[in-house]
C-alpha cells in the first residue's frame, strides 16, 4: 500500500485568489473571466444555491471580523453581478447575510482594499479589455455607461487614479 503525501487543503478563498483574472489587481483579488473561470464561477454559484437551500456550510474557526469563505465568495459574486451599478453597502450586506461593517472590514482584511476601490479596479480592468477588443469601434462615451460610470469624466478620473494615465492617452498608446 502506497501512502500519498499530505497536501494542504484548498479553500474556496485560496482557489479564488489563484485565478489569473484576479491576480493582476492591486487589491490582490478579481478581469473578465476566461471560459474555464466562467465554468468555475457557475459551479460556485450552484454551490451557493445548494448551500442556501440545505443550510450554511460547516462551522469554521474565523475571527469575529473575518468573513467565511462562503461569505467572501458571495460578496465577490454579488459585486461581479452588480458591477454596472453602485450598490449601497447595506444592500450588499443583506445579500451576503452579514452586518455592513463586518462586510466592509472583512473585505479590507481579506484583499487589502475597500469594496469601492475593488469595484473601481474591476471597472477599469473591463475598460482596458473593451479598449483592446473593440478598438476604435467604441468611443469612450459608449464604453462609460457599459461599465457603470455615470459619464466620461468619472471614467477618466478612476482610470487616472488606478493607471496614472487618461483613457484617451491609454487608447492612443494602446491602439496607435
Amino acid at each position: 500500500m502506497r501512502l500519498r503525501p499530505a497536501r494542504t487543503p484548498i479553500t474556496a478563498r485560496s482557489a479564488l485568489k489563484a485565478l489569473p483574472e484576479y491576480s493582476n489587481l492591486k487589491c490582490r483579488a478579481p478581469s473578465l473571466p476566461s471560459v474555464m473561470v466562467r465554468a468555475d464561477m457557475m459551479g460556485l454559484r450552484l454551490a451557493r444555491q445548494i448551500i442556501g437551500f440545505y443550510g450554511p456550510p460547516y462551522a469554521q474557526d474565523t475571527p469575529a471580523m473575518d468573513l467565511s469563505d462562503f461569505q467572501f465568495l458571495r460578496a465577490i459574486d454579488f459585486i461581479e453581478d452588480n458591477l454596472m451599478r453602485d450598490v449601497p453597502l447595506a444592500e450588499m450586506a443583506r445579500a451576503v447575510d452579514v452586518p455592513p461593517q463586518r462586510l466592509a472590514d472583512g473585505f479590507v482584511a481579506e484583499i487589502g482594499c475597500s469594496i469601492d476601490s475593488f469595484r473601481a479596479e474591476r471597472r477599469v480592468g473591463i475598460v482596458q479589455q473593451l479598449s483592446r477588443s473593440a478598438g476604435r469601434d467604441m468611443t469612450i462615451g459608449q464604453i462609460a455607461p457599459k461599465v457603470g460610470f455615470a459619464d466620461t469624466a468619472a471614467l477618466d478620473a478612476d482610470f487616472r487614479a488606478h493607471l496614472g494615465v487618461s483613457v484617451n492617452n491609454y487608447r492612443a498608446g494602446r491602439l496607435g
